[in-house]
């Protein structure tokens, strides 16, 4: 989750002022919060010792990540058969056996 994502989430939460000063880490939410946007949001209690550490560690591995698995886009070699943007139905193609 990067930054924006993780902002667009408090904002379903919190006003712009707060969530300004939450992700600066001038504040923290109350345990009460930060419990329900674990359960809610996957946002790990321990994230807000240190939030801009959080938000650092997961943009670099979100990088990492897009690094080792490119998109279809940037594997495509020209052959496939199926066009960008459309759907196949997995389950009706049929292999010969």
């Amino acid at each position: 989750m990067n930054r924006v994502q993780f902002k667009d989430i408090l904002n379903r939460y919190y006003a712009k002022t707060t969530i300004n000063s939450l992700l600066c880490g001038r504040r923290t939410p109350s345990y009460r919060q930060a419990v329900l946007l674990e359960q809610k949001e996957n946002i790990p209690l321990n994230a807000w010792q240190n939030i801009k550490l959080y938000l650092q560690e997961n943009a670099t591995e979100q990088k990492t990540c897009a690094q080792e698995f490119p998109t279809v886009q940037e594997c495509d070699d020209g052959n496939s058969s199926v066009q960008s943007g459309e759907s196949v139905d997995v389950d009706s193609h049929n292999d010969g056996r």
